[in-house]
């Protein structure tokens, strides 16, 4: 009789016990965040059904917060896009009412001039900017002021482009349509200059 209780106690624990413990152990894991860990019960009763159930359950909720922190990645990348853009844009409003600012304050044209090209390559970070007025026989794109030392060079050169020639602002002048590039030594109306 004792030997047949023993047997039975060891049926029981190996048949119930031990998968319920798995099984307990399997829910805490979920519980705590661990979804990386599966509950192994090699069996074919409702232990083991349970198991498989809990397993698919938990690959289920691991796929989703893969997804979930995916989407979030995506949206703060997103954040950071709209946020550059915004920066960008009310540096064009601020620097637009630094320029009529300027306008109203400034009644020298030749000062006035300076003050715009100043503000726009300070405010925008160029590593230069010039201003070209066109002539009265709309001929000539005639540099009127440009920054630093090529500007002062390029001025007393009396520096002026054809409109419609063979470069960014002769062609800006004769289509009347800004030309954005990168990077003008790519562009193919770029008119290389040594300074």
């Amino acid at each position: 009789v004792v030997m047949a209780v023993v047997v039975m106690i060891g049926l029981v624990m190996s048949r119930i016990a031990v998968p319920l413990a798995k099984l307990r152990a399997g829910v805490e894991d979920i519980r705590q965040g661990q979804l990386d860990r599966s509950v192994v019960i090699n069996t074919s009763d409702e232990f083991g059904e349970l198991a498989g159930a809990l397993n698919i359950m938990t690959a289920e909720v691991r796929q989703a917060r893969h997804q979930q922190e995916a989407y979030a990645r995506t949206l703060e990348q997103q954040v950071a896009d709209r946020t550059r853009e915004v920066e960008r844009r009310a540096n064009q409003v601020v620097t637009g009412a630094a320029i009529g600012r300027a306008i109203t304050s400034l009644l020298n044209i030749d000062e006035l001039i300076v003050r715009i090209v100043d503000l726009i390559r300070e405010r925008y970070g160029f590593y230069y900017v010039a201003l070209f007025l066109i002539d009265a026989e709309r001929r000539w794109a005639v540099l009127q002021y440009g920054t630093d030392e090529p500007g002062r060079v390029l001025k007393a050169r009396e520096y002026q482009l054809a409109v419609g020639g063979q470069s960014m602002v002769g062609w800006v002048c004769a289509q009347q349509v800004a030309r954005v590039a990168r990077d003008v030594a790519d562009d193919a109306m770029h008119l290389p200059n040594p300074l």
